[in-house]
């Protein structure tokens, strides 16, 4: 059985053998990197085109096929392809290929996932605000969008997830003129109906959430706003407040321009949680500084304790990814400015959950296309 890790993680037993493929995007480029556990290294195995530019990413339940959401778009950008595809995953060389044939979207995706049961994929979409559901055919091809009302995701909606209970939650951003929001949706055979909507006050902009059923929370990265929001979430009710609010810097009081909370994942073993803290402003003398890198925080019933900010080794990380064993993580470094590439930086993760930077692969950014997004799969021998 194939094992995948990427926004949430779905195995916490993976054993050292496992084979690992890290796969990241430039542009319509994805990249296919085969990670040692062992020796904390990657190594490149080549790549295929995507029909556009990637946004994410999101395996099936045995991760034999990768569902890839495209786009010619992006923020102040129409574009004309928007597509939904799935590649196959070799289970021996992690070799990427086409399978069955792209479809079409209405715009800009931003976000996909898959139901828990597999049948259905899952897309936010930045523009509309809305969330869709996409059948998965028999075969593992994308098949045609549900027929259903409008499913009004929140300003700007960044990332639809389904908890374990079914629950699919939407993360909204906002905007200039909308606040973020957080929404929970009921679920069924592809149908949505909401639930509950809580709204951020502003400028505050949530941008991913993930899952810890163990202690009855759901994280929250909040991008506007360098913060870290644990909410209650137990028997499919989202409370309407947050039950911890954490800082994401080191040093909040030394606040940059282009500033921002990024992704967050939790450890396989669950003790720790991870959130992205990106800085990306450039200037006329360039890079105008900031912190990016990781903050990682202890999880308990005082809730989350930050133990240590760690540098990325690049600019902007804006994924993450760790192996299922949780002893490694790679960092996406999506920026390239001067003599500073984009890159991979590849940490070693101690048994209490802290990071230690082991080296960076340089990504060629090919004409300024970023480092879009990244994750690693897992392959049992």
């Amino acid at each position: 059985m194939l094992r995948f890790v990427v926004l949430m993680l779905f195995a916490c037993g993976a054993q050292a053998e496992d084979r690992l493929g890290l796969y990241a995007s430039v542009g319509s480029t994805i990249h296919h990197y085969e990670a040692d556990v062992a020796g904390l290294t990657l190594s490149y195995r080549g790549n295929v085109e995507a029909p556009a530019r990637v946004q994410y990413a999101w395996p099936n339940g045995d991760a034999s096929l990768l569902y890839v959401a495209a786009s010619s778009g992006g923020p102040g950008r129409d574009g004309t392809v928007h597509t939904l595809s799935a590649y196959a995953i070799d289970p021996d060389s992690g070799v990427l290929s086409p399978h069955g044939r792209a479809t079409a979207l209405p715009e800009r995706p931003i976000h996909v996932s898959l139901s828990n049961d597999g049948r259905f994929a899952l897309v936010a979409f930045n523009a509309s605000a809305m969330i869709e559901a996409y059948r998965i055919e028999a075969d593992g091809s994308v098949g045609a969008m549900v027929a259903q009302p409008h499913i009004a995701a929140g300003a700007y909606a960044h990332q639809v997830r389904q908890a374990g209970d079914g629950t699919v939650f939407s993360v909204g951003l906002g905007t200039a003129e909308a606040p973020g929001s957080l929404s929970t949706f009921a679920y069924a055979d592809g149908h949505l109906a909401r639930s509950a909507y809580v709204l951020l006050a502003r400028p505050l902009g949530p941008r991913h959430l993930d899952f810890d059923t163990a202690r009855g929370l759901i994280y929250v990265s909040v991008e506007h706003g360098n913060m870290l929001h644990a909410y209650g979430f137990v028997a499919g009710r989202l409370a309407s407040a947050p039950r911890h609010r954490n800082t994401t810097l080191a040093a909040p009081g030394n606040l940059r321009q282009g500033q921002h909370a990024g992704t967050l994942h939790m450890h396989p073993r669950g003790h720790v949680l991870y959130v992205a803290n990106r800085a990306n402003h450039v200037g006329e003398q360039g890079f105008s500084g900031g912190e990016n890198g990781i903050a990682v925080f202890s999880l308990g019933s005082g809730g989350p304790l930050p133990i240590q900010h760690v540098d990325s080794d690049g600019i902007e990380p804006r994924t993450f990814s760790l192996d299922p064993s949780g002893r490694m993580m790679v960092v996406a470094n999506q920026m390239s400015v001067g003599e500073i590439p984009a890159s991979l930086a590849v940490f070693a993760v101690a048994p209490d959950g802290k990071l230690r930077h082991v080296r960076s692969y340089p990504i060629s950014d090919d004409g300024g296309r970023p480092l879009f997004w990244s994750a690693m799969v897992a392959r049992d021998n």
